[in-house]
C-alpha cells in the first residue's frame, strides 16, 4: 500500500529511531517536537481544567495548571509535550504489549479512507516519526472534507 518503513540504515530499530527523532530521515520531526514545547495557537487544547495529569506517579496536577499559566482554547506550551510524555510512560510500562519487534520501531503510520465501493478516497502516508496527519494542527480535518464522497 506504499506505507513508509521509516529510516533503516541496517543497524537496528533503536539506532534508526534515535536518528529519526533527531530529524534524520524524518524531515518534520524537529518542527513537531518544538510545537510540543511552544504550543500552537491554530490547534485545539488537549487538556481541560478538570483533567488529572499524572507523570511517573511523582508529579500530579490538573489541566487547570495549563489554563492558569497560558489561558485556553489553543494548544498551550508544554501541553503536547506532556501528552507525549504520558504516552511514552504508558509504552515503556507495557513494552511487551506494544513493541513486538524493535526492527519495526520506525515503521510509519498511514491513513486510508475507503468509500462504500471500496475505492480509496483519501490516503496519507507519513514519512515522519511524530506526524500522523497532513495537518497536525487539525489532524482529522480530512474526515469532514471526504465523508460525503
Amino acid at each position: 500500500m506504499g506505507a513508509s518503513e521509516g529510516l533503516n540504515i541496517g543497524l537496528g530499530g533503536w539506532i534508526n529511531m534515535f536518528l529519526m527523532l533527531s530529524g534524520i530521515g524524518s524531515p518534520n520531526t524537529l518542527k513537531e517536537v518544538l510545537r510540543g514545547y511552544t504550543g500552537d495557537i491554530n490547534s485545539n487544547q488537549i487538556y481541560n481544567s478538570h483533567d488529572e495529569i499524572n507523570l511517573f506517579n511523582l508529579f500530579k496536577f490538573s489541566g487547570k495548571l495549563f489554563d492558569k499559566t497560558f489561558g485556553g482554547n489553543y494548544l498551550r506550551p508544554f501541553e503536547l509535550a506532556t501528552f507525549r510524555l504520558n504516552n511514552m510512560i504508558e509504552i515503556i510500562q507495557n513494552w511487551n504489549d506494544y513493541i513486538l519487534d524493535t526492527e519495526f520501531l520506525t515503521q510509519r503510520v498511514s491513513t486510508f479512507l475507503i468509500n462504500d465501493q471500496n475505492e480509496i478516497i483519501y490516503k496519507y502516508i507519513s514519512t515522519d516519526i511524530l506526524n500522523y496527519s497532513e495537518k497536525m494542527n487539525r489532524p482529522i480535518d480530512f474526515l469532514s472534507q471526504n465523508l460525503d464522497k
